[in-house]
């Protein structure tokens, strides 16, 4: 399955995926040259495997909440006031509406544990805007809930949630991080720049907001969003004193941490300390509800289950929780009786051609779900409707949610389960092709779940890239001379087929000439990775060869005798011998087995088989590479820019999580700068054509610049490249903007010519784009 069009509807799950896979293997191969054809056919073959590049994809199901107490109920039994169902204009799932009863009625600390999508936010903030209500209407005033964020990203999407939701109301809200502005004129001026107030498609802010430091030292909100080292800084510091003044001891009701497994290890301890410095400064020790909420923490009966989750929320927060404390989420039940479940056709008739044609329309799915039933369909079974119905009793689809119920699986694995319980006489392979029909036939169809129409099954696809591992080998004479190479991934030091010492391999980035990196000790061998420490000499070491056999000492390093410089003599590869079976270089043994090697001494500053030279300066990561040397950002560039390239227009739209805000910081720019380099080389192929077409290939070296420029202009393609500061002045001081951005042309033109300092960046004559 590897054909695809980008025309294709985004549904086809497992053609994208397949697609994906195969484009970070052709990614993989342009930057990873091996002189050794031994080892490249190796390496080309380990690629076909799944577990060296990527992992077999896992894939979940999105199962049906089940639906809760209705807001009504609770404001009739007083236990919500009456604004909270006209606020809040939702049908609660009954994890929802746990929560509520846990908080409103029971005044019980929680943990919310539910799958991303479902609704946690409201098991936090349906109770606190309860508590703000009534004591608005009790005239007491100051911060009565705090939530915290690990990201700055979680609490801005939040905060434009609930602010929408109390404008009007007469409580006031505020987000208070590291970019809070210090003036209201500034926070007004933020919203307009970051296009807030035209997505609310308003000039004014909500009359709930507070958009300064400055607002909220003066009047404390009744609801702060924040982060943990924010909160830290306003217990220290002397200017935000005031948001937590005596007289407001004991308004302090709620306090939330959102994602609350992050906070784990060094972080927990010391938002558990933050915490208790809290709860000492705002006099609520043991009066104060707690909620975490996290998608990620599960009631795992191996771990402790809900003891060990209640055991972690009570070190956080210093409070007590209850076992029923740990609100999860409870599913529709949607099993059939066995009577009524359809038979199965005796044989799997599913094609890769059935898949492949499968785009997303009803009409593409007809032929898999007469497979799958091994008969014609149905006048009334021709509609998403009817093939709901008649499938929800399919013996695979029930098999999926079954199977399915409790965790994700890898499809490889779910297809054996299928071929055990329900298709013995099928092989795994034609298992997983009708398991797959029947996913993308549960996107199609439609069924009727609580008055609600939606797809039969919903699923949920992980793909899993690895860099991959470094290649170990043995320095014998039949390592790369077997019918089968003695190479190795996963560090074994020892060969697994002559058991020779194995080292890491690090190759040459300039022509792909292989070298053990060692440490020396009495000239003894061990092996030494990337940028680590030991004790011995360091040194790369590589069998001579007819093709590095002789090198040749480059110009600079020769005196003017034409004889090797002092400073560089400690440098140059030295022959010598090495005794696999000793283990030895230098060695007088009598040992058959020994073979004529370079040394060559760490750092690598001359490669004997392209005797290229290097400084000192430049690190051996931009000398050499190994194999599982693929660069985390340059990996998901690609893999975004070919997701995005494969969906359709109106769903273009990718969210990409890191770790801390440095890493997000250096991805978003990477991806800017990936994206500006594809679209100026899609435009400067234009352009070479365009040489060519008009004749000016002798004035192409000097004039390209203004060459871009005039192709530009003439394919109505020019940005608007002018100034705003330009555009309203009446005097110029500076060159005109024409001349600016013809010679910012120029720049990126020779920028992609030259060879970039990156080497993952190739230009266009090494990618074959340029002659």
């Amino acid at each position: 399955m590897s054909k695809i069009s980008t025309n294709q509807k985004p549904q086809n799950i497992f053609l994208i995926a397949d697609h994906l896979q195969k484009t970070y293997k052709n990614f993989v191969k342009t930057f990873q040259k091996f002189q050794n054809d031994e080892i490249q056919k190796w390496v080309d073959r380990q690629m076909e495997k799944e577990d060296l590049l990527y992992k077999d994809p896992l894939i979940e199901l999105n199962f049906q909440f089940e639906k809760g107490t209705p807001l009504k109920k609770f404001v009739q039994n007083d236990a919500l006031d009456h604004q909270i169902q006209t606020l809040f204009n939702i049908n609660p799932y009954k994890h929802q509406s746990e929560a509520i009863e846990q908080v409103c009625i029971k005044k019980n600390n929680i943990i919310v544990s539910t799958g991303t999508g479902s609704g946690k936010s409201m098991c936090f903030w349906i109770p606190i805007v309860n508590t703000c209500l009534e004591m608005k209407n009790q005239g007491l005033d100051g911060i009565k809930a705090i939530v915290i964020f690990p990201m700055n990203a979680l609490a801005n999407s939040q905060y434009e949630n609930i602010t929408k939701v109390l404008n009007g109301t007469g409580l006031k809200v505020a987000k208070y991080t590291g970019d809070t502005p210090y003036t209201r004129d500034e926070g007004l001026s933020q919203l307009e720049k970051h296009g807030l107030l035209k997505r609310r498609k308003t000039d004014q802010p909500y009359d709930c907001e507070l958009l300064s430091r400055e607002e909220i030292r003066n009047t404390p909100p009744d609801i702060l969003l924040t982060n943990y080292v924010m909160l830290d800084l306003i217990l220290t510091r002397f200017e935000d004193k005031d948001l937590f003044p005596e007289r407001h001891k004991g308004h302090l009701k709620y306090l939330v941490l959102d994602e609350i497994h992050t906070y784990s290890g060094n972080s927990g301890a010391d938002v558990a300390g933050l915490i208790r410095r809290l709860k000492e400064k705002t006099h609520v020790r043991g009066k104060i509800r707690c909620i975490g909420t996290s998608a990620t923490i599960q009631d795992n009966k191996k771990s402790g289950g809900t003891a060990s989750i209640i055991e972690f929320a009570e070190k956080i927060f210093g409070e007590n929780f209850e076992p029923s404390s740990l609100i999860q989420a409870t599913y529709v039940n949607l099993d059939i009786p066995k009577e009524e479940i359809l038979p199965l056709p005796p044989n799997i008739t599913i094609t890769d051609e059935n898949l492949i044609d499968f785009d997303g329309s009803f009409s593409s799915i007809i032929p898999i779900a007469q497979k799958l039933l091994d008969r014609s369909l149905e006048p009334s079974e021709r509609k998403p409707e009817g093939l709901g119905k008649l499938f929800h009793k399919h013996p695979t689809i029930i098999f999926l949610r079954n199977s399915l119920k409790e965790e994700a699986k890898a499809l490889k694995r779910l297809a054996k389960e299928y071929k055990d319980v329900i298709r013995s006489n099928e092989s795994t392979e034609n298992c997983l092709k009708e398991l797959k029909a029947a996913f993308l036939l549960g996107t199609i169809a439609k069924i009727t779940v609580q008055n609600e129409l939606r797809p039969l099954i919903v699923p949920k696809l992980h793909l899993f890239f690895t860099q991959g591992q470094e290649l170990y080998l043995c320095l014998t004479k039949e390592g790369l001379t077997d019918s089968e190479p003695h190479l190795g991934i996963g560090g074994d030091l020892k060969c697994k087929v002559c058991e020779s010492p194995s080292f890491p391999l690090y190759f040459c980035r300039n022509c792909g000439q292989e070298f053990f990196s060692v440490y020396i000790l009495e000239n003894s061998v061990f092996p030494r990775t990337f940028n680590s420490e030991g004790s011995g000499e360091m040194a790369y070491i590589t069998p001579i060869s007819k093709e590095n056999d002789s090198w040749e000492i480059p110009g600079n390093l020769l005196d003017k005798n034409a004889n090797l410089r002092k400073t560089y003599k400690n440098v140059t590869p030295e022959s010598t011998e090495y005794c696999p079976k000793c283990n030895q270089i230098n060695t007088n043994c009598s040992c058959s087995e020994q073979i004529t090697i370079w040394k060559i001494p760490y750092p690598l500053q001359i490669c004997p088989s392209c005797n290229i030279f290097y400084t000192k300066k430049k690190g051996e990561y931009g000398k050499l590479f190994s194999f599982n040397s693929t660069g985390r950002s340059s990996t998901t560039d690609v893999l975004t820019a070919e997701t995005l390239r494969l969906l359709n227009k109106d769903q273009k739209k990718q969210i990409i999580f890191t770790d801390n805000r440095q890493d997000t910081a250096l991805q978003a720019e990477h991806l800017n700068e990936f994206q500006r380099r594809t679209n100026f080389r899609q435009i400067f192929l234009h352009v070479l054509e365009y040489i060519d077409s008009k004749g000016l290939r002798e004035r192409s070296d000097k004039e390209i610049g203004k060459i871009l420029f005039n192709f530009l202009k003439e394919n109505d393609k020019l940005p608007d490249y002018q100034k705003e500061k330009d555009k309203k002045s009446k005097f110029r001081t500076t060159p005109p903007p024409e001349k600016e951005f013809t010679e910012f042309l120029q720049f990126l033109a020779l920028s992609d010519i030259m060879q970039s300092q990156y080497f993952l960046d190739l230009n266009l004559d090494k990618l074959g784009l340029l002659k």
